[in-house]
């Protein structure tokens, strides 16, 4: 296989990464887009949704999420001032660790919008990760590199639409219900990957 059919492959991939998570991204940011990140209260549901959220796919993954791996565990590392009886994701099923690395990784850069917009010295928790561009291209790289088969491929695209429909399960369960607004224009929403 020549390299620039293999690249073809992974913008593809990539590309269906955006357009079949689409929709559980979207239901996901209606939850969370009427969070106000300049109001510490709302932070502070926003990362425990976060954190109850990233147990869980790194416990589904066995905390190995290829380039991810140590961005995931430093996620967690700003996000453990919870109750550590929180769910811990034991019943979900097994999740492709190529799933949770374009999840991780997208949702870092996806964030760097909102995290200036927010003070310095407020960015706490998830805010207060610096994206690793690094681990990001390397992700990117791999991919470009190679082609997983169809049953590998299918499992990535469901995986990853599953992490989503996680998150959303921790919003539902943490958020109070609230009327009807306006999503806050210091939106919470977690921002697709970006193709590199």
């Amino acid at each position: 296989m020549t390299f620039q059919r293999a690249e073809t492959v992974a913008l593809s991939l990539r590309h269906e990464l955006r357009q079949v998570t689409g929709p559980a991204h979207e239901r996901l940011d209606g939850i969370l887009s009427t969070l106000n990140l300049h109001d510490s209260a709302d932070r502070a549901l926003f990362d425990r949704v976060q954190r109850a959220g990233f147990r869980r796919i790194g416990a589904a993954c066995g905390w190995e999420a290829a380039e991810a791996t140590t961005t995931l565990r430093r996620t967690l590392d700003a996000l453990d001032e919870g109750d550590e009886a929180e769910t811990d994701g034991a019943g979900d099923d097994p999740m492709a660790a190529d799933a949770v690395a374009y999840i991780t990784l997208g949702s870092q850069l996806g964030l760097t919008v909102l995290r200036n917009g927010v003070p310095p010295e407020e960015r706490r928790g998830l805010l207060a990760i610096e994206p690793d561009i690094a681990a990001w291209k390397a992700f990117a790289q791999r991919m470009g590199q190679a082609s997983p088969d169809a049953e590998a491929r299918a499992r990535i695209l469901s995986d990853a639409t599953r992490a989503f429909a996680i998150f959303q399960q921790e919003a539902e369960r943490h958020l109070p219900r609230r009327p009807e607004a306006a999503p806050h224009p210091q939106t919470t929403q977690t921002p697709q990957a970006p193709t590199v």
